[in-house]
Formats: C-alpha cells, structure tokens, sequence
C-alpha cells in the first residue's frame, strides 16, 4: 500500500510497456494476485487500492487486467504468509491465468 500511494507513480513505465508490447503486436497483461483473507480485510476495496491502475487500463485498450484479489478459491493453506503464494498457491495461480489466456485469446487480424 506504501508504494501505491506513492506520489512518484510509476505509471508511466506501465503505459510506455504496454504501447511497446501494442507496437510489437503482444498481448499486455497484468495479474493482480489473491491476498489471504485476513490481510485483505485489513485493505481498501479493488477500486480504491488500483484507481490509478484503473484509469490507464481504460486509457489503454491493449491492456487487461486480471484480478485474483478476491478469488475464494484459495484458501489460507495458499498462503506462506499474508501475500505470498506457496508453491501450491502458485501453482493454483499459474492455472488460473493459463486458464483466463486460453479462454481470452486475441482476435487475430486476416490483414
């Protein structure tokens, strides 16, 4: 939260990389991952935490955001402590986003 309230945003990195990545025909993604439920209590809501964040992402039609902040599927044994996966929670995670791209792909161009 510290850093997120930064007034020295770091936003300008996120739009520079994903105008890059527009140019060189990538998809940009940012995964925003699951927090355990006590610590996640303890925080704002999605909108207020990544208002900022928010803005670009409509700014910026290239983006997506996927968010597993509040995803109950993973449970406190996901956790090695407030928000850092265990290998099985990161194992979870990375299924989830492998998931989300193959059901998300891009619509190709014929051009």
């Amino acid at each position: 939260m510290k850093n997120n309230k930064r007034p020295d945003s770091q936003n300008g990195f996120v739009i520079e990389t994903a105008r890059l990545a527009a140019r060189k025909g990538h998809r940009f993604v940012i995964v925003i991952p699951p927090f355990r439920s006590d610590y996640r209590r303890c925080l704002p809501g999605f909108e207020e935490m990544f208002s900022e964040l928010s803005k670009i992402v409509r700014q910026e039609k290239n983006i997506e955001l996927i968010s597993f902040l509040d995803d109950k599927d993973f449970t406190e044994t996901d956790f090695g402590d407030t928000d850092h996966l265990t290998l099985n929670g990161a194992v979870k995670l990375t299924k989830k986003i492998r998931q989300y791209l193959n059901e998300n792909l891009p619509i190709q161009s014929t051009n």
